[in-house]
């Protein structure tokens, strides 16, 4: 029987939607329509804390071979912090 190597990934959860779908079992928190998510605290905060985490997690020594964002509706951050997120995992991973 052959061996199968686990993959190695990485998912990162953003709780952001602007509405709950009514199909959504993830934990979110919803913004709404009025609310700038690149300004609004609860989201700066987060990305904030979330980039701290990265930095400080140790990678397993492989590659990754996935890097998921997933949760709520991650295009809602600014596309900066998907670049720091993804220069955090390459350091800390050996992408």
């Amino acid at each position: 029987m052959p061996y199968f190597h686990p993959v190695t990934s990485v998912y990162i959860h953003i709780p952001f939607c602007r509405r709950r779908c009514f199909y959504c079992d993830f934990p979110i928190f919803v913004l709404g329509n009025r609310t700038n998510p690149a300004t609004f605290p609860p989201v700066v905060e987060y990305v904030e804390i979330l980039q701290e985490e990265i930095s400080l997690s140790q990678g397993t020594g492989k590659p990754l071979e996935t890097i998921f964002f997933g949760g709520g509706t991650p295009s809602l951050l600014p596309r900066a912090s998907f670049l720091i997120f993804l220069i955090r995992i390459f350091v800390n991973n050996a992408v």
